[in-house]
């Protein structure tokens, strides 16, 4: 057999995600955000791309919640909203909460960007412009 061959089908074989063992001190998991004006997306992932449990997604009081997933998308058509998103991977706990407010600051073009209240406890919020799209690791939690 040419050995050629076998080194490309080892590779193939090690990249699928199935086989990736789910790692939480090797994985980072992320939260995107994006905006085209009309309709924003909020997108988790994990890099690398393993299958999580109960990926949630909470705009205000709607939730959407998976389990047993690699990624998870959801959609609003509001321009102002609390965000909330939570991430399981082997016991351990990811999440981001804010509150976010869409704008587009470009003069000519279209320069879109979320200006976001990320509370801290006991103290004034953090507050934050992000230039969509924009991708942010999560936050370990407790």
């Amino acid at each position: 057999m040419d050995p050629r061959l076998v080194a490309v089908s080892l590779l193939l074989l090690a990249a699928t995600p199935s086989c990736q063992e789910p790692n939480p001190a090797r994985t980072v998991v992320s939260l995107q955000l994006d905006w085209d004006g009309e309709q924003a997306w909020v997108y988790l992932y994990s890099t690398p791309r393993v299958r999580m449990d109960n990926l949630t997604i909470t705009f205000g009081n709607d939730t959407l919640r998976e389990p047993g997933v690699y990624t998870l998308q959801r959609a609003t058509d509001a321009v102002e909203f609390s965000l909330t998103v939570e991430v399981e991977l082997s016991g351990v706990f990811w999440g981001f909460s804010g509150h976010i407010t869409l704008e587009d600051q470009g003069l000519e073009e279209p320069e879109y960007h979320a200006l976001v209240e990320i509370p801290v406890e006991g103290e004034e919020p953090d507050e934050e412009d992000w230039g969509l799209p924009r991708s942010r690791p999560l936050e370990r939690l407790p």
